[in-house]
């Protein structure tokens, strides 16, 4: 009779076990940072350094102007030597032209086909994010106000 007094009780202690630790895990989760995730997500596809870059382009085929999009993706293509940048490009670039990368082998250029980056919920449209001592201090959405005269940062 003992026997299954115990029984229940290491069955129940089990599941509060099980259901703390599910919220110890949700609770790490919460906290990470921006920079944190983007960190996670690029090792999570790429065996290169995270720390070397300086600034972050996410080139996404959704948001409000497609054509600001393509213009954005072309303009992006003439600085993927540049070691210092990331280029995160976010969706299958049936909406936006991402030929220029696709070929690419180097460590700074990220193809995330599937859209995984978007659910990090950072950015969900082109922007550039700007990284300094392991956080993200500036983020610049591309869009139609702004295409036109944008310089990346890094040309300044």
């Amino acid at each position: 009779m003992k026997t299954g007094c115990i029984l229940f009780t290491s069955s129940r202690m089990s599941k509060l076990g099980y259901i703390w630790l599910i919220v110890l895990v949700s609770a790490c989760s919460f906290n990470q940072t921006d920079f944190e995730k983007v960190e996670s997500f690029y090792t999570t596809y790429k065996n290169g350094s995270f720390d070397s870059y300086r600034y972050i382009v996410v080139i996404n085929s959704k948001g409000g102007c497609l054509s600001c999009n393509n213009i954005f993706a072309k303009m992006m293509s003439k600085d993927l030597e540049n070691e210092k940048v990331l280029f995160i490009l976010s969706g299958q670039g049936t909406k936006v032209d991402i030929s220029a990368y696709l070929d690419r082998k180097e460590e700074n250029v990220l193809l995330d086909l599937d859209d995984d980056f978007s659910k990090l919920n950072i950015v969900n449209y082109c922007a550039v994010l700007e990284v300094e001592n392991n956080r993200i201090n500036n983020v610049t959405r591309i869009d139609v106000k702004n295409i036109v005269e944008y310089t990346p940062p890094w040309q300044s």
